[in-house]
């Protein structure tokens, strides 16, 4: 009986332990969307004004010189960077309240349509294989990972040839997928970051983009109850290989 009773605590106060992590996480992230949407509201208003004072400039600079024309467009590059990475921090923030149903889901439709749409090289092979069975699970969140993960891989490729394996392997609750390449992988400083908003990890600066597609992957998953990992052998071998939890009903 003693024994009984003290299990019966023991499993009381973990419970109470976890209520008040998951109480904290909920007021974070909400604290975290209240202050992107502020940030954003008080930044789009001079955003605004910026455009238009470009516009009404590039209109004038019919007959100035090359220099300044040049300066204008690349002050006009960089007002539409910041106009989307304030889009990128709002869809960041918002990802813990959004919601979809869970459905039936096709797996193996969503990552063909994925692979489908992806511009890359004509070298490139992206291969698909495992299994991607249709499982219970929210559709558009599933979409956003595999379709981020699989364009950061054709993306960030190197070379002209190459290759991107997606796999899948079902089990009961949840659906591991693999995305593999064989690309320049990621250096062992860049790994902790990787996953941070707005961070364009070593030789990408130049990239297209906003750096935010890790981030809003690895937000997504866990938001869902997954978890993600990326593995590379780099700097000693090439590739990167990131693996997704993703809980099924």
């Amino acid at each position: 009986m003693r024994a009984r009773l003290i299990a019966e605590s023991e499993l009381a106060a973990r419970t109470r332990e976890l209520q008040r992590v998951n109480l904290e996480l909920e007021r974070a992230n909400a604290d975290l969307e209240s202050y992107a949407s502020v940030m954003s509201h008080d930044l789009q208003s001079p955003m605004r004004v910026l455009r238009y004072t470009l516009d009404d400039l590039d209109a004038a600079s019919m007959g100035a010189t090359p220099d300044a024309r040049e300066k204008i467009g690349k002050l006009r590059q960089l007002s539409q960077r910041m106009t989307g990475m304030l889009s990128a921090l709002l869809d960041y923030a918002s990802i813990t309240r959004k919601s979809d149903a869970i459905a039936p889901v096709d797996t193996a439709a969503v990552v063909r349509t994925i692979v489908a749409t992806i511009d890359g090289p004509s070298g490139l092979l992206i291969d698909i294989t495992g299994t991607w069975p249709v499982v219970n699970t929210m559709a558009a969140p599933l979409d956003l990972v595999l379709r981020n993960l699989i364009e950061n891989a054709v993306k960030h490729h190197d070379r002209p040839t190459g290759r991107v394996g997606i796999s899948a392997v079902a089990e009961p609750a949840q659906l591991i997928v693999t995305v593999a390449d064989d690309g320049p992988g990621i250096a062992p400083e860049h790994r902790d970051v990787a996953f941070l908003p707005f961070r364009k990890l070593g030789p990408h600066q130049d990239k297209p983009g906003q750096g935010m597609g890790l981030a809003l992957v690895r937000r997504t998953v866990e938001a869902a109850g997954g978890t993600i990992r990326v593995d590379s052998p780099a700097p000693a071998a090439r590739g990167t290989t990131f693996t997704v939890h993703w809980p099924i009903r």
